[in-house]
């Protein structure tokens, strides 16, 4: 063993140099590239919600528009039957006067 000055032994080295250096510069690039990508899927997953969440939003508008549209019609035509309804007593009351 090589020891340094406070006696203690020297780290055993069982790999080269070129490796010790080469491994933890290739470990933290790989670590760098994968926080990059799982930002980058994470700002489109974002993004996805987020027009998905819109798309909702405008379904729930247009079948508010719809129902009240539904609405409108029917009312209109149960007062086209309650005018068609008056119209025939009318002229049946009518024609008995006459």
């Amino acid at each position: 063993y090589q020891t340094v000055e406070d006696d203690s032994p020297a780290p055993l080295i069982q790999l080269s140099k070129a490796a010790l250096i080469d491994r933890p510069s290739a470990d933290y690039f790989h670590a760098l590239a994968n926080k990059a990508l799982r930002h980058a899927f994470a700002a489109e997953n974002e993004t996805r919600l987020e027009a998905l969440s819109l798309a909702g939003n405008q379904i729930e508008h247009e079948l508010d528009v719809y129902r009240e549209k539904l609405r409108r019609v029917q009312q209109e035509k149960i007062t086209a039957e309650i005018v068609e309804l008056s119209n025939g007593i009318i002229s049946k009351t009518h024609k008995i006067i006459i």
